[in-house]
């Protein structure tokens, strides 16, 4: 979805006249309907994308959140999920126009410059649609779980061409903002190769351990991106009406669907495991490396610099509410470098 829904689209059209001038055309966009988006019903499995410019820069009119009042009012919203670039440079031919704005019917070749998520989101479609080739080929023809599709570009996305540290990160790495970061390519492909799932089909207490992945690290100085996803059960706002939506968007009644389960991730190194009962996530507070734990259903651990060894991560338990049957996805990247 296109997170591009408020305030004025700027179109800058670079003229190459004799006089060389620059003219703007403002066109106002239609203010998004927010029930729509906000409500639980729409956002909590989905995938919203950001619009960045071409200095790695939030564009003016993509739409982002605000983590304090996402907690208060909507449970945890991933609002942007991640962004991409939404500005496209072309070659066009227009009409100028004279002083009074009247086309004078010389056609000029222009460089036009325009911008929206229209041209951001595709972008992730085409990344989501690659996967699902690839996932197709070596599945059956089978359809790529949605809870891969949300790890895997979670973990993929890269955060290192940003530099606006006025936004708000939460618990799990994701930013008000620019969501997990900036729709990368490259990594896709290299998550894609790290992807697995898990399920869980009992009870489980809260802060109890509900799963373990052995990792090795195999270089010094290594950089690690871990995400664990999962899909709400929204059914509770399945039946409610257009009328029943915007009371809830009027009066800040954004009623979380049931059965909203809530997991930590924990990065620990598993020698420093030894001799200790970890089957409850108390126990291990002064071995944790890193830890993702927020309210919703995509936690991310970005963890730097590495030691070459083995490590383990864990999943406990992090909500009174659970689902009796729940689906985990999960997927990772390690790279030598500097962190994406």
């Amino acid at each position: 979805m296109s997170t591009g829904n408020d305030g004025n689209y700027v179109l800058k059209l670079n003229v190459k006249t004799k006089n060389n001038g620059e003219r703007k055309l403002s066109i106002p966009l239609k203010e998004v309907d927010n029930k729509y988006i906000l409500n639980d019903r729409f956002n909590k499995n989905s995938i919203y994308v950001g619009s960045i410019n071409n200095n790695y820069e939030i564009s003016s009119y993509s739409n982002y959140g605000n983590h304090s009042s996402v907690e208060e009012n909507i449970g945890g919203n991933l609002f942007p999920f991640l962004v991409a670039p939404g500005n496209i440079y072309g070659v066009a031919k227009i009409n100028q126009l004279d002083k009074f704005d009247h086309v004078n019917n010389k056609e000029t070749i222009s460089e036009v410059l325009i911008g929206g998520t229209s041209f951001s989101t595709p972008m992730v479609t085409g990344a989501v649609s690659l996967l699902q080739a690839y996932y197709m080929a070596n599945n059956a023809n089978k359809t790529i779980p949605v809870s891969h599709v949300r790890s895997i570009l979670a973990t993929s996305s890269s955060m290192d061409k940003i530099k606006d540290i006025s936004t708000v990160y939460k618990e799990n790495n994701h930013n008000n903002v620019y969501g997990f970061g900036i729709l990368n390519f490259e990594n896709i492909i290299e998550a894609y190769k790290n992807v697995n799932d898990f399920e869980i089909n009992k009870k489980y207490k809260e802060k109890e351990l509900v799963k373990e992945i052995d990792l090795n690290i195999e270089n010094d100085s290594s950089n690690l991106n871990f995400s664990l996803s999962w899909l709400y059960n929204s059914k509770e706002n399945i039946e409610k009406s257009d009328s029943q939506l915007e009371n809830d968007f009027n009066t800040n009644n954004y009623k979380k669907p049931i059965d909203q389960s809530h997991y930590s991730l924990v990065l620990v190194d598993s020698n420093s495991l030894k001799g200790v009962n970890y089957s409850n996530i108390d126990n291990i507070k002064n071995v944790i490396i890193s830890k993702s734990n927020s309210n919703t259903n995509v936690e991310l651990i970005r963890a730097n610099s590495l030691k070459k060894g083995n490590y383990k991560i864990l999943v406990y338990k992090n909500s009174v509410d659970q689902n009796q049957y729940e689906k985990f996805s999960y997927s990772y990247i390690v790279k030598n470098s500097k962190h994406y």
